[in-house]
C-alpha cells in the first residue's frame, strides 16, 4: 500500500460517524456505570473471609477421609521356607562339552551365522529370478567379446 492510500483510509475512518440506534447509546453508558472499576479491590475482611473459609472446608475434608480410610496394619503371611533347588545332573561327557570354549564357539556363534548366510543366499536366489522375470531382456543380453588387437 501507498502512503497516499494509507492517509486516505486513515482520514475516513476518522470522520466515519455512523447513525446508532436510539437508547443505544444510553444503554452502554449505563452498562459501563454500573459495572465495577477495574482496580476494584476486594477488602481485606472479605479476603480473610474467604481465606479462612476455604481452609476450613480443607481440613474438613482431610478428616472425614483419614476417618473414613480402615487402619493400615501390616499383612503378615506364613511363607513357606526356601528350599533349594535339587541340582541338574548332568552326564560328564556333555558337561565337558559344554565347557570346551570350541564347542560354545560352534553353538552360540558359528551355527547362527551359518543359518544367516544360508537366508541370505536363499534371498538372494529370489531377487535373481524376481529381476529375471521382470527384466527377460536383461537376461538375453549379449556379453561383449573382446577381439585381438592384431586380428
Amino acid at each position: 500500500m501507498t502512503p497516499d492510500l494509507l492517509d486516505r483510509l486513515r482520514d475516513d475512518a476518522q470522520t466515519y460517524r455512523p447513525d446508532l440506534p436510539p437508547g443505544l447509546h444510553r444503554r452502554v453508558q449505563g452498562a459501563l456505570a454500573a459495572a465495577p472499576a477495574p482496580g476494584a479491590r476486594q477488602t481485606p475482611l472479605s479476603r480473610w473471609l474467604l481465606t479462612a473459609t476455604t481452609l476450613a472446608a480443607i481440613v474438613a475434608l482431610v478428616t472425614v477421609l483419614y476417618r473414613q480410610s480402615p487402619p493400615s496394619t501390616p499383612i503378615t503371611t506364613n511363607q513357606p521356607r526356601h528350599q533349594p533347588a535339587p541340582a541338574l545332573r548332568v552326564k560328564p561327557p556333555v558337561a565337558l562339552a559344554q565347557a570346551n570354549p570350541l564347542s560354545l564357539t560352534q553353538h552360540y556363534i558359528e551355527a547362527p551365522l551359518q543359518t544367516e548366510l544360508q537366508n541370505l543366499l536363499t534371498d538372494l536366489t529370489h531377487a535373481r529370478q524376481t529381476i529375471t522375470s521382470a527384466l527377460p531382456s536383461a537376461a538375453k543380453r549379449l556379453k561383449p567379446t573382446t577381439t585381438p588387437q592384431g586380428a
